[in-house]
């Protein structure tokens, strides 16, 4: 990757973060936008396998967390956002990205809940978990079980920044 997508990624990421705190939205210009420039510049200053490679981080961060989307965990903005990032860092480095991006996003999510369970007096959603988990194991379907009022998962957890965090540490970690 070139430091001018990496520039141009953490950029996208930086206003990403913004939209998904302030809005709870990433706005699909920003994604596509990026992901266009990203995919033209490095057809302009790499080689035919460098696109290939991008590419296929594009398809890679889609489907990663597609799963997410469909079990209402992650938003629409947050796959389109993946997938961006897929075609910035591409193959492997998606997979890095992946990586750090769900032990980032499972930090926040615990801290935020223990939050909200302990200084704000909210419930917890693990009963929630539980039988959605026990639906799946029993049946083998995905079922979604929306949250009680007052459960501190309740309201959507920005995504962005375990996303941005993931992103921005995939080339100095290459996990996998």
């Amino acid at each position: 990757m070139s430091i001018i997508n990496y520039t141009i990624m953490v950029v996208a990421l930086f206003i990403a973060v913004l939209f998904d705190i302030t809005r709870q939205r990433i706005p699909n210009i920003l994604t596509v936008s990026a992901t266009l420039i990203g995919l033209t510049i490095t057809l302009m200053t790499s080689s035919i396998s460098s696109l290939g490679s991008s590419l296929i981080g594009l398809i890679l961060g889609f489907a990663l967390i597609l799963p997410g989307y469909l079990l209402h965990t992650t938003g629409a903005g947050d796959v389109k956002l993946m997938a961006m990032v897929g075609c910035f860092l591409g193959y492997p480095l998606i997979l890095s990205g992946f990586i750090s991006f769900v032990i980032a996003g499972l930090i926040s999510a615990v801290v935020f809940t223990a939050y909200a369970h302990f200084a704000l007096g909210a419930t917890t959603p693990f009963t929630r978990y539980g039988a959605m988990l026990l639906t799946f194991i029993r049946t083998g379907r995905v079922a979604y079980v929306p949250p009680k009022p007052g459960e501190a998962m309740g309201k959507r957890l920005p995504m962005a920044p375990a996303i941005s965090f993931g992103a921005i540490t995939a080339p100095f970690l290459q996990l996998p």
